[in-house]
């Protein structure tokens, strides 16, 4: 992507920002030249096909850490651009071209434009090369900002990162998350505390206080940024937990696994769902009671999940195809789970573990064949 040639007419300090286009490298010089703190809001403007009505995740007013999750997800920082336009708010601030997931939410900025996309060859005074997927990643730089959401959601989550964490400032570390409604009363707020050194991305998400239409991420510490990939959220109570992460497909993306139907082992409504493949794929899901991490697994260039006794959904109808939609789908049958030694039924109380393989290319001219894993899903029945 390349950045605006307008963009230098809004920054005081031109060479605090440098490399922004595409094959630079990003090198924020730090000169704290005094200017107001101001506000970036990524304006989610949900559509209602994904806002259904479900019961809370939590209570009014409290917002629970949330482990990783899978929802619906949005990578678009590695395709689109920013630049000024009249999305939502119409302001013509700088907006990330053609929205967010799948065009249903828009992320623009409100007043500075330091809405901008980086190259993942970043670098920063404090921290070396940086990179979570794609060679694209959002940041919010010298700024606090807002994530405003146009529709009920109860779940929310994402990859964070800061190239600006200081050593010698425990508070660069840290940014506080508040949760307010349509009208900006405040429901609750949490401490986004960056655990890993400076550029490594880790996983923060919370269960939504019912009501919230709005987070705002306020610095703790002034001239720091936060760096943002792989958005979750989710309308309905996520199945399971993603406790596994894959790697990286030939197209340079994570593939999924999700659940979507009923934790109950006696309702038997399960369905499993491998998305975000490559195109025109075969591919099966399999199965575990353990967790395990075996890089490389059987000379893949993913990552096994999964421990123990695996079972394979290799049955008639069970090898599926991603075809263009670069996703493929099974319908559980919970009373027979495959194993090594026959099918077994899933017992109320018990932790499953599913993963898909496929079938991928190494990335390179020559595309010599190879396999690859989604990330891991982790289920408990009932």
């Amino acid at each position: 992507m390349r950045a605006r040639d307008s963009f230098s007419r809004f920054v005081s300090v031109q060479d605090s920002i440098h490399g922004v286009s595409s094959g630079l490298q990003f090198v924020p010089i730090m000169l704290y030249a005094p200017r107001p703190l101001t506000l970036l809001t990524l304006a989610l403007a949900v559509s209602p096909a994904w806002s259904s009505p479900v019961a809370p995740m939590t209570q009014v007013g409290q917002a629970t850490p949330l482990a990783p999750f899978i929802g619906e997800q949005f990578e678009g920082f590695e395709s689109q651009s920013t630049q000024f336009g009249g999305q939502h708010p119409p302001t013509g601030a700088p907006c990330l071209l053609g929205g967010a997931f799948g065009g249903t939410a828009s992320i623009c900025a409100t007043s500075f434009p330091n809405l901008i996309q980086i190259h993942d060859a970043t670098l920063s005074p404090y921290c070396g090369s940086m990179h979570r997927s794609g060679n694209r990643q959002f940041g919010a730089f010298l700024s606090s900002f807002s994530l405003v959401m146009g529709a009920d959601q109860v779940a929310l989550g994402g990859y964070f990162a800061s190239d600006t964490i200081d050593p010698q400032v425990p508070d660069s570390r840290l940014w506080e998350v508040v949760f307010l409604d349509d009208l900006g009363i405040e429901l609750d707020r949490r401490l986004l505390q960056l655990q890993g050194p400076c550029g490594a991305y880790e996983w923060h998400g919370w269960t939504l206080p019912t009501g919230t239409r709005r987070l705002d991420f306020e610095i703790v510490t002034t001239f720091r940024s936060l760096l943002i990939d792989d958005l979750m959220i989710s309308a309905v109570t996520p199945i399971g937990d993603a406790h596994c992460e894959s790697e990286e497909t030939s197209l340079r993306e994570r593939g999924f696994c999700s659940a979507t139907g009923s934790t109950s082992a006696a309702a038997n409504q399960l369905r499993l769902r491998a998305w975000q493949l490559p195109e025109n794929t075969f591919g099966f899901f399999l199965t575990s009671r353990g967790a395990g991490m075996v890089p490389a697994a059987g000379g893949s260039a993913g990552t096994l999940c999964l421990g123990g006794a695996i079972g394979r959904y290799v049955g008639p109808g069970q090898i599926k195809n991603s075809g263009t939609a670069r996703a493929f789908e099974l319908d559980l049958d919970l009373a027979a789970m495959p194993q090594p030694n026959g099918a077994v039924p899933v017992v109320a109380g018990e932790t499953w573990h599913f993963q898909a393989w496929f079938r991928d290319v190494e990335p390179g001219p020559a595309m010599t064949p190879t396999s690859n894993f989604t990330g891991g899903l982790r289920i408990t029945f009932d």
